[in-house]
């Protein structure tokens, strides 16, 4: 899909390379990140792209569950991983990252960091893009939060949401009470703004 992508800015969603950390049972986080390493070594991104893309990071001896900016090395840690991660041995990230793309700063926001986003500094930025992987028990009740942060901020949010046997999809353009998503589809919504 990176190839065929129309977009410059291509988002793939939270646990892309390897399904959800928090659905799986007895996962060696070790194979993952081995695995992780190779699928990004082949990685092949087109000229005048950008990819967005989510997965667990060993830095410093340290696992994060990070969204990294490709073909550059910035990246945006998760600032509040959930319980199972850390059971499994993720850690916080430190710092609050501005991403830019077209002269628009915005922010990556992943998962369980959406439920402090009033901690987050929004000043000067023009839209968000949150890494989630919906499921059918929690879909409604966070495409409601995201209605509510973005009436609240005044600001679009780009979701990439992974579509698997567990994960019901649903990447989405939300702004204000205008949702606009691809349900139970894989695909590639593209958005211009």
């Amino acid at each position: 899909m990176i190839l065929e992508s129309a977009g410059e800015l291509l988002l793939l969603p939270e646990y892309a390379l390897t399904g959800s950390l928090i659905l799986e049972k007895e996962v060696d986080l070790g194979l993952w990140i081995e695995a992780i390493k190779m699928a990004i070594g082949e990685l092949r991104i087109p000229e005048g792209k950008e990819l967005l893309l989510n997965y667990i990071i060993k830095l410093e001896g340290n696992m994060y569950n990070c969204s990294q900016l490709f073909p550059s090395e910035k990246r945006q840690c998760k600032l509040h991983p959930d319980s199972i991660e850390l059971e499994n041995g993720l850690i916080p990230g430190m710092v609050e990252e501005v991403f830019e793309h077209n002269d628009k700063n915005y922010k990556v926001i992943i998962c369980t960091d959406m439920r402090y986003i009033d901690s987050f500094n929004l000043i000067d930025v023009k839209f968000l893009v949150f890494v989630y992987h919906f499921s059918e028990y929690s879909l409604e009740r966070v495409l409601t939060d995201l209605k509510q942060i973005s009436k609240k901020y005044n600001i679009p949010i780009l979701v990439s949401s992974i579509l698997s046997d567990k994960n019901v999809g649903y990447s989405s353009y939300i702004y204000k009470d205008t949702v606009i998503s691809l349900p139970k589809i894989e695909g590639v919504l593209e958005i211009e703004f």
